[in-house]
């Protein structure tokens, strides 16, 4: 009994060291090594268990990551809710809970697939990790391969395969390192001959990522010094947010905000294109003063000037507001809209009501709960992108930064539907004054880092209370301003007509069929298995 009490303790603490490793590089992306062999520890606790202990200690070791890894879920709640800390902690919980069940289900399908199958663990458990991080609905996703936004050779093969290929990297190099501790300390150490194969394959997958992505970075940092450079003014107004109706600073108006001033100083310095974060609404699109003001000082100015806005839709008959968009548009150097954008991927429960119908007794249950927060914004159906002389801007709203395949998407169907010479930009334009915490809004602008190297092309994200970044197509960041100051700052781009997208751009569902191929392979194998034994 003393001995079962002894292991299970080891187990546990295996699993929380685990759980200690992830949650770092998410807290501190310098440590990015840690990723490499985090799994290791619950790898070894859930060796020899049951499928129920494997479930809970794999449980125990994804909540606490996530617990620690996004403890801002708790300011969120306070920020959008006012809640008590006892109330906040309740719904953080279950927050947690339901986010850890990812490596529950990871280490419970790779436990189950080594029952039923002969297939070697060096598939099976990227095969687990690659399934369940493509499938498992999360609110913010996470990747570990964002983790690794300061290991530049890391992320470069990410242009052929996304960030999925680099997660399932990460988990292959992690299942190798414990298939080489066990050999390792092994009475007398061994590997055996006949499973040296699957040692050879997993070596040269690695090894062929790393020497792929120094060859990618060289070539690509070489074909970004021919680059044309685009003055770029950026607005950080850090507002702070606020459920209550807009609030103007003294000596302010609708009509000329603080971000106006600010972008006519970046005019004087000489930008070409100043952009705006996502922050409170400005009226542009719903008063006509306030449009026809911004039109003609940007004319005046002779810049192009992008920023965010709330779209109302009403009723003609009795003026009711019948649907809301969260929008982004441009203005041109000459005053007139040269693109308009509505927001396609919108936040659950934040920006609408997910699985409920509309006027259920469980939608209004949750618009009650949510309160003001959730604002049942509509989605926008199409991408598009603003057409400015030297480049095509293809914005992103809020946390559609975050979404690999959708912005791949994005880039596709500007490549598409573009038919000049300009090469293409991404611009991000977002608010996380929400979360409060600095972690958040860095987890945040990491994870969009990995967009641009993926499609090779510049990113611009522009945070309300920052930081902003611009980062170029070798995932390099070029400018980063600092967390919770308000300022404008002048940055040099580079961009390129040959700026169009990558193989990933126009494919970005190849791996994820290739991770099918494989679960086909595995199934027929378990068929096979199970036919055999019987």
């Amino acid at each position: 009994m003393n001995l079962e009490k002894t292991e299970g303790f080891q187990k546990t603490l295996l699993a929380l060291l685990c759980s200690g490793l992830l949650s770092l590089v998410f807290l501190n992306q310098e440590q990015f090594l840690l990723t490499w062999f985090a799994f290791i520890p619950l790898l070894l606790a859930t060796r020899r268990t049951s499928l129920l202990t494997t479930y809970l200690l794999s449980l125990l070791a994804g909540f606490c990551m996530f617990a620690s890894a996004t403890y801002w879920i708790t300011d969120f709640l306070q920020l959008s809710k006012a809640q008590s800390l006892h109330t906040r902690l309740i719904w953080a919980s279950l927050y947690w809970l339901y986010c850890g069940h990812l490596i529950a289900f990871v280490f419970v399908l790779f436990k189950l697939l080594k029952r039923f199958t002969v297939v070697h663990e060096f598939i099976l458990f990227p095969l687990s990790v690659a399934l369940l991080t493509h499938g498992y609905p999360m609110l913010f996703p996470m990747h570990l391969g964002e983790s690794q936004t300061h290991f530049l050779w890391a992320i470069q093969a990410t242009e052929f395969v996304g960030v999925l290929g680099l997660d399932t990297l990460i988990a292959l190099v992690n299942i190798m390192f414990y298939r080489l501790i066990l050999c390792l300390f092994h009475q007398p150490p061994k590997i055996r001959i006949s499973l040296q194969w699957p040692w050879v394959i997993s070596t040269t997958v690695v090894v062929a990522w790393f020497v792929i992505g120094g060859i990618r970075l060289e070539h690509w940092q070489n074909r970004m010094l021919d680059a044309d450079s685009l003055k770029i003014g950026l607005v950080q107004p850090n507002e702070i947010p606020s459920l209550d109706k807009n609030t103007i600073q003294q000596g302010y108006s609708t009509a000329f905000p603080p971000e106006m001033e600010m972008t006519q100083r970046l005019s004087e310095l000489g930008a070409e294109i100043v952009i705006w974060p996502e922050a409170q609404p400005k009226q542009y699109i719903n008063d006509l003063f306030v449009r026809r003001a911004y039109r003609r000082e940007i004319d005046d100015l002779d810049i192009g000037l992008v920023f965010q806005d709330q779209q109302q839709l009403t009723d003609p008959v009795n003026g009711r507001v019948v649907e809301r968009f969260n929008a982004s548009m441009m203005i041109d150097n000459t005053g007139i809209e040269s693109g308009f954008y509505q927001k396609i991927k919108r936040i659950p429960f934040g920006e609408y009501i997910p699985l409920t119908k509309p006027g259920s007794d469980m939608h209004r249950w949750l618009l009650s709960f949510f309160g003001q927060f959730a604002s049942e914004l509509s989605a926008g159906d199409e991408f598009t992108s603003f057409v400015h002389d030297k480049v095509n801007i293809i914005p992103l709203i809020c946390y559609e930064t975050t979404f690999s395949g959708f912005v791949a998407n994005a880039v596709a169907s500007n490549s598409q539907h573009s038919h000049n010479d300009s090469g293409n930009v991404l611009v991000g334009l977002s608010n996380d004054g929400w979360f409060g915490s600095r972690h958040q809004s860095n987890q945040h602008i990491l994870a969009s880092t990995l967009r641009a190297v993926e499609n090779r092309l510049p990113l611009i994200h522009a945070v309300n209370n920052g930081p902003s970044l611009v980062v170029s197509p070798t995932g390099e960041v070029v400018f980063q301003s600092d967390f919770q100051h308000a300022g404008g700052y002048l940055v040099d781009v580079n961009t390129s007509p040959d700026a169009k997208g990558s193989f990933y751009s126009e494919y970005p569902m190849a791996f994820v069929y290739f991770i099918f191929a494989l679960v086909g392979y595995v199934v027929i194998n378990i068929n096979i298995t199970i036919r055999q034994k019987h």
